[in-house]
């Protein structure tokens, strides 16, 4: 069976994502005030009156004339007025003026990545920065060695049991370490375990895409490669903070 597919041309396409974006950035904060009992007076009748206007923006672009549309056109002059109080929302939630509780929600989905990251993976993450358009950039390394530095235990024997453990659990996952002559692991760069990271990350992350493998000949040996850094960006913030009861960790 053929599916007739809409089509739309590259004006209407940039218009119907830009609306959905948007829709989704209001909602998305309105979730959270509501949520966490921070939602004003301003707001509560603003945002409701921003995301139906993106609404119709979109409805029209799709060619979808629904009862709501019709009503928005009919209170043309009260939306003509309202128009002023539209940008101002809109430049209240996107500006660069810091949204109640925005910066605690961002360092609490940084520290979940941090945590996960050393927890089920290779310890360390160098770089971080979130995008402009909403995403999460990092800079994922390799430095299994100070994993047991990282909570400044006062058990330096408990610490190194659970870094063997870790490294066991990494082994039975199936990825292959090089041993240097000071007993240190480095994680050799071959196709098994860009695979396996691949894997780890996609699973944990849906939405993630691996832009870059970062890799150096091993200090020991010069035609072995190890993996350094791995360059990603979680497109998609709502994967971040889901359970992780389910994910399999010797460290749980």
């Amino acid at each position: 069976m053929t599916k007739n597919i809409f089509q739309l041309n590259n004006e209407e396409k940039e218009m119907a994502l830009k609306a959905i974006k948007e829709i989704h950035s209001a909602t998305a904060q309105l979730h959270e005030w509501i949520k966490n009992d921070n939602l004003t007076e301003e707001f509560a009748g603003g945002l409701p009156f921003l995301i139906e206007s993106k609404f119709i923006t979109l409805s029209k672009v799709l060619n979808y004339e629904s009862k709501l549309t019709k009503d928005f056109e009919e209170r043309y002059k009260e939306i003509k007025k309202a128009n002023e109080k539209i940008r101002v929302l809109e430049k209240k939630i996107g500006s660069d003026k810091p949204i109640d509780g925005l910066k605690e929600q961002l360092r609490y989905l940084r520290d979940i990545v941090r945590d996960w990251w050393a927890v089920e993976g290779f310890n360390h993450i160098s770089e971080e920065s979130f995008m402009p358009y909403g995403g999460l950039k990092l800079k994922l390394c390799f430095m299994l060695d100070s994993r047991r530095n990282r909570t400044l235990s006062k058990n330096p024997a408990k610490d190194r049991c659970k870094l063997c453990e870790h490294l066991e659990y990494l082994k039975n996952v199936g990825f292959e370490f090089y041993h240097t002559d000071n007993e240190k692991l480095q994680l050799i760069d071959n196709p098994t375990n860009r695979k396996l990271l691949k894997q780890m990350l996609v699973k944990r992350f849906p939405s993630v895409d691996i832009n870059s493998f970062v890799n150096s000949s091993s200090y020991e040996d010069e035609d072995i490669f190890i993996i350094r850094s791995i360059d990603v960006i979680i497109h998609d913030l709502s994967d971040i903070p889901c359970n992780t009861e389910n994910e399999i960790s010797s460290n749980t």
